[in-house]
């Protein structure tokens, strides 16, 4: 086995665990921020796949990875700084994403990573925890199906691929019933106050 190959294996090991966590934790910021991480390790994974394959079509999935990276990091700090929070970022992302199509097209399949990217960015740029979680759980799903695809006349790699966006839809519907478990418990502290002060009503009345 190629050194290089074996290389490439270890951070798609690692995304593969690392990805489960990404949108599981209510923070927008964190969820972006481990997302920058998963994008890195994807970017890092796939310069040794490079260095093994040659295959020219790897150097736009380098270059979109490392897009991701700068774009989740971006829009992580969106609150932070007024030039951040603009509506040119997403559509700016959202075309490089488009454009990258012109170097990756193949087949119709091909287009569903650069749909998967664009659904993302402007699901990210949102400050709404329930509509980024939805989402992180339609870019993934997207990704799955395209990686479920290509299985057949695929390697090992592209089930680490496969396995680490499985992880990133898990992550989000979990973290999207974090969301709405951690809503009903804060609904619930509002409305035992009042029941127990119509409690004590009730008793005093008595």
């Amino acid at each position: 086995m190629d050194i290089f190959l074996l290389l490439a294996y270890i951070p798609g090991g690692l995304l593969v665990v690392y990805s489960l966590f990404t949108f599981i934790f209510p923070s927008r910021k964190l969820n972006l921020l481990l997302k920058a991480g998963v994008d890195l390790l994807s970017a890092i994974n796939l310069v040794f796949v490079y260095i093994y394959t040659r295959n020219p079509l790897i150097i736009a999935g380098m270059v979109t990875s490392m897009i991701g990276l700068i774009r989740e990091i971006l829009f992580s700090f969106k609150d932070s700084y007024k030039a951040l929070n603009h509506i040119a970022w997403p559509i700016a992302f959202s075309s490089l994403f488009a454009l990258s199509l012109i170097f990756t097209y193949r087949s119709p399949l091909s287009i569903l990573p650069p749909v998967a990217s664009v659904i993302s960015t402007i699901f990210f740029f949102v400050t709404n925890q329930k509509i980024f979680k939805i989402g992180a759980i339609v870019a993934n799903f997207l990704y799955v199906t395209y990686y479920l695809i290509l299985i057949p006349s695929s390697d090992v790699l592209t089930i680490f691929s496969l396995l680490t966006s499985l992880m990133g839809l898990i992550s989000s519907i979990v973290g999207l019933f974090v969301i709405f478990y951690k809503q009903r418990q804060a609904k619930r502290s509002e409305n035992e106050p009042e029941s127990e002060e119509a409690q004590k009503h009730v008793e005093n009345k008595l």
